[in-house]
């Protein structure tokens, strides 16, 4: 998440886009197509007009245009985001598969590939195990993460951008540029951690503008992340006006977290296609919220809901259209660690609510950012070890079967290395470093999975 694959891709598109003489880039997210199959079945081919009549209207009948560059030869298609589609993922990587035979040439083996069309999709490792594009066809590369020399690369540019953007392309702005550009550079070399988390991309983003509000950045990721949070809610109006004054009202942080943690993990537990739901649903589930939690008639808290989802999506940029009426959170990192917070949230009343959700979720690897983050908030951002560590202690004593027997162990490994002794106290720590030898000793624990404690059992030293 956040490696850059989707920027990218748009790089990729404006690249061919600027060429006279080039082929037709076209960008299409697979979380839109997903979303039309939910409709009825529907060809990636007649699709792909399809979504761009849909963001704007005179995008309208662009099928002809892509319909000769397919058939020219001159097209190059690029799909995004694989792995955010979870229901019926292997379904929908056989139509892009079926897509790729009908219109990119198949290579010789051995050979080059020959000229025509071609087709690139993008999707996260984790998910794209479970449903892989097969076929001679395909390449697989990875996005590696950025080195000191990417790292300053940005610094370099983003910096300018920003000033240019703000003040204009004037020697005050270049040297206002080159100050932050330092003091950037200086925060991220001040510690390990921070330099580790600035080898995303999307996370050094994030990082710039953190910096650019004059905060100092802390070392473990998930307070990183609490601080993207407040970054985006509290300071994101500042940060993009011009003048530096807020564009709309100001957000409280705590109430719109209580919204958005729950929200985060309904959206991850109910939401087939990974981070998208519809308006109407969306304000239906925050009505029920209020309605709940604060106790408000029914006619209120549907206002309430109206209000909160316009003032998140126009002052936080947090949650934003994705598709016409379909919403979701700017980025899937987000999206997780709101999750987190709400499984954090269920271990208010003690270790049964979060583990029980853990354990429902733990064989899915969607899902394992998300179980560490909720470790982290709960331990670390809320300052709840002990709780973080019942958590843990809990998840331990829990017996799987089969080829997920020992999973649980792994995963309260992960957690541990995550967030340290610091965020769930020394007893856990000790009765988690416990489990993980045993687990790499028992014969009846898949051999996979022992090796994966003795490893854990290494970084934790």
């Amino acid at each position: 998440p956040g490696a850059g694959k989707s920027t990218l891709l748009k790089v990729l598109a404006l690249a061919l886009a600027r060429r006279q003489d080039g082929p037709l880039p076209i960008l299409v997210p697979l979380n839109a197509y997903a979303v039309a199959l939910e409709r009825g079945e529907v060809s990636l081919h007649d699709f792909l007009a399809t979504y761009f009549a849909s963001r704007q209207r005179r995008l309208n009948g662009l099928g002809p245009l892509f319909d000769a560059a397919l058939k020219e030869g001159q097209a190059v298609v690029l799909l995004d985001g694989l792995d955010e589609v979870q229901a019926k993922r292997p379904f929908l990587a056989r139509l892009v598969q079926d897509f790729a035979a009908e219109c990119v040439p198949q290579p010789v083996p051995g050979g080059e590939p020959p000229p025509g069309n071609r087709l690139a999709v993008t999707s996260r490792i984790v998910g794209y195990r479970e449903a892989p594009l097969r076929g001679p066809g395909w390449r697989t590369y990875t996005l590696v993460d950025f080195g000191r020399e990417e790292i300053e690369r940005f610094a370099d540019r983003w910096t300018l951008a920003f000033e240019v953007a703000v003040h204009g392309d004037t020697g005050l702005a270049r040297q206002a540029a080159s100050r932050e550009r330092d003091d950037l550079l200086a925060s991220i070399s001040a510690s390990p951690g921070i330099e580790q988390l600035a080898s995303n991309p999307l996370l050094l983003t994030i990082l710039a503008l953190i910096k650019r509000q004059g905060v100092s950045l802390p070392r473990r990721r998930v307070e990183l992340y609490e601080l993207y949070l407040r970054t985006l809610i509290n300071a994101w109006n500042q940060a993009r006006s011009l003048d530096e004054r807020p564009v709309g009202p100001e957000l409280d942080y705590l109430e719109t977290v209580q919204v958005l943690a729950p929200l985060g993990l309904w959206l991850r537990e109910t939401n087939p296609t990974a981070g998208l739901v519809s308006r109407a649903d969306l304000e239906r589930w925050l009505a029920d919220y209020y309605r709940e939690e604060w106790d408000m008639a029914p006619g209120p808290a549907r206002g309430e809901a109206r209000e909160f989802l316009g003032a998140v999506r126009r002052y936080s940029n947090l949650l934003v259209e994705r598709g016409v009426d379909q919403y979701g959170f700017l980025h899937l990192t987000f999206e997780e660690m709101l999750a987190g917070k709400g499984i954090a949230a269920q271990a208010q009343l003690g270790p049964a609510g979060a583990v029980d959700t853990i354990l429902r979720h733990l064989e899915d690897p969607n899902w394992h950012e998300t179980i560490l983050l909720a470790l982290g908030a709960l331990g670390i951002v809320a300052q709840q070890p002990r709780a973080a560590g019942e958590v843990l202690r809990h998840l331990c004593q829990d017996e799987l079967e089969g080829e997920a027997k020992g999973r649980n162990i792994i995963i309260a490994g992960e957690a541990l290395l995550d967030v340290g002794e610091v965020g769930v106290g020394r007893r856990a720590a000790s009765q988690v470093t416990q489990q993980l030898v045993q687990a790499m000793q028992a014969a009846d624990i898949p051999p996979r999975t022992r090796r994966e404690a003795g490893l854990v059992l290494g970084r934790l030293g």
